[in-house]
């Protein structure tokens, strides 16, 4: 019988909110959709390929009005291309620098 431990420090939280977001020296906001979110990282669906170590300026819209919006300054630290409802998209991990 194996036990599991997690390894993690901070715990992941599932979401499907809206999220903006600006590269650093890009003055062009984009959409994409958070997919979970824990204290120190979050991960994102983009519609386009970003580098790692890339410097992002993120504002999460939550679905309910009551929460109001997060804004956080990230470095990404890696990205995978998926399929999406038939179009190539992008998962953005990132790690979480400062959170407003």
């Amino acid at each position: 019988m194996s036990e599991f431990s997690e390894k993690r420090d901070f715990h992941r939280m599932s979401l499907d909110s809206a999220l903006d977001y600006q590269r650093e020296g890009d003055s062009e906001r984009k959409q994409g959709r958070v997919r979970n979110l824990s204290a120190r990282g979050m991960l994102f669906v983009a519609p386009e390929e970003l580098q790692p170590e890339q410097r992002l300026t993120l504002v999460l819209t939550p679905v309910n009005a009551i929460t109001p919006p997060m804004s956080a300054r990230a470095r990404v630290l890696r990205c995978d291309a998926v399929e999406e409802e038939g179009e190539r998209r992008w998962l953005i991990a990132c790690a979480l620098e400062q959170v407003d």
